[in-house]
């Protein structure tokens, strides 16, 4: 293991595969309590983007050469083709034919279609994959001023894009010419790796101040436009200005925190933290069964109250975690999962 791998990255993996789990699960209390639903939506939104900064801090800095390239894009190939498969049999099972295997197919290509709709990042993340080659060669060269500019370009700019059309104001998208999932790789690895930091406590300070008004703004305009317009439209994604500072922030303190103990169960559970994101919407699937068929798993019905709630998220993330453990000790599945 390495001895300068950055545990508070791993700490923030976990996180984010819950909050995954988290914002998924939200469907099922948007009848206790709406306030609730729109502030943990407006928290847990943030998964994705913690997974591209951890990535971009970690595999930036790696020299591999095109055919470990190629290698990560097949590990993350393999598990995506097979859940989509199995997904495929169980629904069609009795109804086999040319045209549900062409339709099978199909939605394999265009992502859209599918049942396992959380998929969709393994696709962006492949896309991501591709990229590093080039991403490196370019913050090989880069200096702060370089790094500045493109993350202005990248992120800032399109943060604020989503407030300029209250007023009328409408950006062309194809002004851009990468979008802000790059400029998060490349935040990711700036932060942890390049970033010029005096003094690490009060920028910690700062970046807590931040991360905490980030917070409550991102939730007033959550709600507002929620409140207005009865859904989230385009304050409802992971690039609006409020909730681009959440991200940076917690990813920043999280990246230069020290973390003494626990080290073992962090790097074994961030470890897992990609099957877990594979296999979560199966077990929630299966949970939901058992807990509308037996009455002693009602106490973690997510529909019952918030306690409910918050314990059918535990359970869910500690039943991925399990059985991805278990999948790990089977030979070859290891390096998928």
């Amino acid at each position: 293991m390495s001895q300068n791998r950055n545990l508070g990255i791993d700490l923030l993996k976990i996180m984010s595969c819950f909050f995954v789990i988290v914002f998924h699960t939200t469907g099922y209390m948007r009848h206790l309590s709406e306030p609730l639903y729109v502030a943990i939506l407006s928290v847990t939104k943030i998964a994705v983007a913690m997974f591209l900064l951890s990535s971009g801090a970690v595999l930036l800095r790696k020299e591999d050469d095109y055919k470990k390239l190629f290698k990560r894009i097949f590990r993350i190939a393999i598990p995506l083709l097979a859940i989509n498969v199995i997904d495929f049999l169980i629904i069609n099972y009795n109804n086999l034919s040319i045209n549900s295997i062409g339709t099978f197919l199909k939605n394999i290509v265009q992502t859209s279609g599918q049942n396992n709709y959380h998929l969709y990042y393994l696709y962006l993340l492949m896309g991501i994959y591709l990229l590093l080659p080039l991403l490196r060669k370019a913050v090989a060269s880069f200096t702060n001023k370089d790094y500045i500019f493109c993350l202005i370009v990248l992120l800032g700019i399109p943060s604020l894009m989503p407030f300029l059309s209250w007023f009328g104001i409408h950006l062309s998208g194809y002004f851009f010419l990468l979008n802000a999932h790059v400029g998060l790789v490349i935040a990711g690895h700036y932060i942890n790796n390049v970033m010029p930091i005096k003094d690490v406590k009060e920028s910690l300070r700062t970046a807590t101040y931040i991360l905490v008004s980030s917070v409550l703004l991102n939730f007033c305009v959550w709600m507002f436009v929620y409140s207005k317009n009865g859904e989230f439209g385009e304050m409802g994604t992971n690039i609006a200005l409020p909730i681009m500072t959440i991200q940076l922030s917690l990813f920043f303190i999280c990246s230069k925190i020290k973390i003494t103990k626990g080290a073992g169960l962090i790097r074994m559970m961030s470890g897992s933290t990609f099957g877990i994101f594979l296999l979560h919407i199966a077990v929630q699937s299966a949970l939901m069964y058992f807990i509308n068929t037996s009455r002693w798993l009602n106490f973690i019905n997510p529909m019952k109250n918030l306690w409910s709630f918050g314990a059918h998220c535990i359970v869910i993330f500690l039943l991925s975690f399990m059985i991805t453990y278990c999948l790990k000790l089977i030979p070859g599945v290891k390096k998928f999962l």
